[in-house]
């Protein structure tokens, strides 16, 4: 697993906990704007958990970073990951049921319906075996809290499939004209995606990963304020006047 990250330590330590258990190999890229440093603990905690962990600057945009994270990984297979987000290799099978999706509505009435567990982690390793596949579309469950019971809109309906689960292979990198919202090639598939896996929306024993920004961010109001002028800055390449107006330069 693989993971770039600045100023999150709230959310560092949940996905240290979810990812020590199942992954063999676990890297970090601190990229943060023109490469400074996080101020909150983060640095700290990758330290204590013993986290490999190589510096690099968020100018040059996701694409840049998250290809650093593959070429960063020691295992054939790699998953990126946001600090907010959790894969559980045990996980719950579960069904959503309603329309109302966030931000739209902010408090959207909907039921999740749980049904036993099943063994997700193997799942996974099931999937990656088969040798004409080179990565893996997860779809993304996001939550306003833990605990899957509050989720931000139905997954079923609303999928927000991702393309973070691929092979280590030197083909595969994201587009690093895509400073936002990545985009991953293939080198052997003429940049298109990569041949991947992946199923419906409405089986509940796929290959699903879980974001909490919503209880993260709303714990930090000022760094979620900060976030967005660091990604809009990113987007539109205004980094230079955006970091003197953070106080970065």
């Amino acid at each position: 697993m693989a993971f770039n990250v600045y100023n999150d330590n709230l959310a560092l330590q949940g996905l240290l906990e979810n990812a020590s258990a199942y992954f063999e190999d676990v890297v970090a890229v601190h990229a943060g704007p023109s490469g400074r440093r996080s101020t909150d603990g983060t640095i700290e905690t990758l330290e204590r958990w013993g986290i490999r962990t190589v510096f690099a600057s968020i100018d040059d945009g996701f694409g840049v970073v998250r290809t650093r994270l593959i070429r960063e990984s020691k295992t054939d297979w790699v998953m990126i990951m946001d600090c907010d987000e959790r894969f559980y290799p045990n996980a719950p099978i579960l069904r959503c049921e309603g329309d109302e999706a966030y931000p739209a509505i902010a408090d959207p009435k909907l039921t999740v319906i749980q049904d036993g567990s099943y063994n997700q982690g193997q799942l996974l390793k099931d999937i990656i075996t088969q040798p004409e596949i080179r990565a893996v579309k997860a779809i993304r469950r996001h939550w306003f809290k833990p605990g899957f019971t509050k989720p931000c809109q139905n997954w079923m309906k609303i999928p927000d499939y991702q393309l973070r689960i691929v092979k280590n292979a030197p083909e595969i990198r994201y587009d690093p004209n895509v400073r936002m919202h990545e985009k991953i090639q293939d080198g052997a598939n003429g940049n298109g995606e990569p041949k991947c896996s992946m199923w419906n929306a409405d089986d509940p024993k796929g290959i699903f990963y879980d974001h909490l920004h919503c209880f993260f961010k709303a714990q930090e109001p000022a760094q979620r304020q900060e976030d967005i002028k660091i990604f809009d800055a990113i987007h539109f390449g205004k980094q230079a006047e955006t970091w003197k107006e953070l106080g970065y330069a």
